[in-house]
């Protein structure tokens, strides 16, 4: 599928995704960071990064215990922006690592309850903007993954905050915030 660029300040859009989780993270007593610029325009396809996103968080809040951190980091680069999402969570054993963006394949026992497509997906979705996904691990540490999407000379419709998908509803398991929810914005 080619995908739909657009224009958006990934800022707000990030603080909103926080908001989106922080009734989860709440209940199972985990502390939400975010650590970005004041701003940063991206051209992304909006609907891929929402999928992106949420299964990067998801797995982060299945996976850290009660009292663990998760950040969110946006970093910028002149060739594009890398988005990290970082927990205290249990880790992924290093011979797991190489088989973690597998269909499928799921690190842990299936107490959580997935699939194991959503980290497919990010790699997938990731790809198709010309981007990387790649995982840092340590079993008892908790995981950093980061998503690079590189900057994009497109032309694109630009998204103004105030049209960016809502995110004050609650996320919890089993509930999508919006992913697969088709956004549509003026041109």
């Amino acid at each position: 599928m080619k995908p739909q660029w657009v224009r958006f300040d990934c800022v707000p859009y990030l603080r909103l995704w926080m908001a989106g989780f922080k009734s989860w993270a709440e209940r199972i007593n985990v502390q939400l960071v975010l650590e970005v610029p004041e701003s940063y325009e991206m051209t992304a396809d909006l609907t891929k990064v929402e999928h992106i996103l949420y299964n990067l968080l998801s797995n982060a809040l299945k996976f850290t215990p009660e009292g663990g951190t998760i950040t969110i980091a946006l970093r910028t680069f002149h060739a594009g922006a890398e988005l990290s999402v970082t927990d205290t969570g249990e880790g992924i054993a290093e011979e797991k690592l190489p088989h973690i963006f597998d269909r499928f394949f799921q690190a842990a026992d299936n107490a959580s309850g997935g699939t194991g497509v959503g980290l497919a997906i990010v790699k997938a979705y990731a790809e198709a903007q010309g981007g990387t996904v790649y995982v840092t691990s340590h079993p008892g540490e908790g995981s950093r993954f980061t998503v690079f999407l590189p900057v994009r000379d497109v032309e694109a419709p630009t998204v103004p905050e105030s049209a960016l998908p809502p995110r004050s509803r609650s996320a919890r398991p089993g509930r999508s915030v919006s992913c697969g929810r088709k956004w549509r914005y003026g041109r």
